[in-house]
């Protein structure tokens, strides 16, 4: 029965592992996800400076009008851009939390296994001890019995 706690202890182990690698995985994305709503907002603040220039000055020359409104097209390809990879973060996080929650889910699994085996082999350890004294007792006793005779 020793092996197979050992075993069990191992799985354990290894679902421990696991869940650690998902829990880093699950920070990793979270940070991922936090970077690309800043890349959001950083977008979305430069349109509204470059709106309100405009507002501003609107005189000037050409050039530099044109300018302004290439920069402008550049600023919400960006945003477009900055809102698909805060979505695709969003999608890893969840991704991520789902593997979290099956590997949290296994690592009790595990330890409820590992507890159920620790328990038997306690049991049985036990009895054996129990059969043991049980034994002797008996063995003393047939030893007085005969010496009585």
């Amino acid at each position: 029965m020793t092996p197979v706690v050992k075993l069990r202890e191992r799985r354990l182990d290894m679902a421990r592992q696991a869940a650690a690698q998902a829990q880093e995985a699950v920070a990793t994305a979270a940070g991922l996800l936090a970077r690309a709503e800043a890349a959001v907002l950083h977008a979305g603040d430069e349109a509204r400076q470059l709106d309100a220039w405009f507002a501003e000055q609107l005189t000037g020359s050409a050039a530099v009008v044109q300018a302004g409104l290439a920069r402008r097209e550049t600023l919400a390809a960006a945003k477009v851009q900055a809102i698909r990879d805060r979505d695709a973060a969003h999608d890893t996080l969840d991704a991520a939390r789902a593997i979290l929650a099956e590997a949290v889910a296994l690592v009790m699994r595990a330890e409820g296994r590992c507890d159920a085996m620790r328990d038997q082999l306690s049991g049985a350890r036990a009895q054996r001890l129990l059969d043991r004294e049980e034994r002797e007792q008996l063995e003393l006793e047939d030893l007085t019995r005969r010496r009585a005779w």
